[in-house]
């Protein structure tokens, strides 16, 4: 029998609203020791998620100088992201999920195929 997501998942996701700030969601990651948050709508829907990773990018991006057009599309990405002051405008999107009954071997392959921590 193989592992199920459900048997090694954490029981609580801490959860941040599209409008929190560069702050609130560094508090809540650092109040609940987490690497990331998953941002959520109006309605509770997870739509992203901020990751430690998407918040270093402000003090890594240091080429915000730089042509665009040489630049590739994630590239771009990152330095609109590094501007973002808002979970809404920090967030990967849309945000990668799984069920509690899918296999640990299968959720791991999604992760590296997605480039998930």
């Amino acid at each position: 029998m193989s592992l199920e997501v459900n048997d090694i998942m954490g029981r609580v996701a801490i959860a941040v609203l599209k409008e929190a700030s560069f702050t609130e969601i560094v508090e809540a990651m650092e109040r609940f020791a987490v690497g990331g948050v998953t941002v959520i709508d109006a309605y509770r829907r997870p739509v992203g998620v901020v990751s430690e990773d998407d918040l270093l990018l402000k003090e890594v991006d240091t080429a915000r100088h730089s042509v665009p057009i040489f630049e590739s599309r994630r590239r771009q990405q990152e330095h609109r992201k590094a501007a973002g002051v808002t979970a809404a405008q920090l967030m990967t999107s849309p945000a990668i999920t799984v069920t509690p009954g899918t296999s640990v071997r299968d959720a791991a392959r999604l992760m590296h195929a997605k480039r998930v921590k």
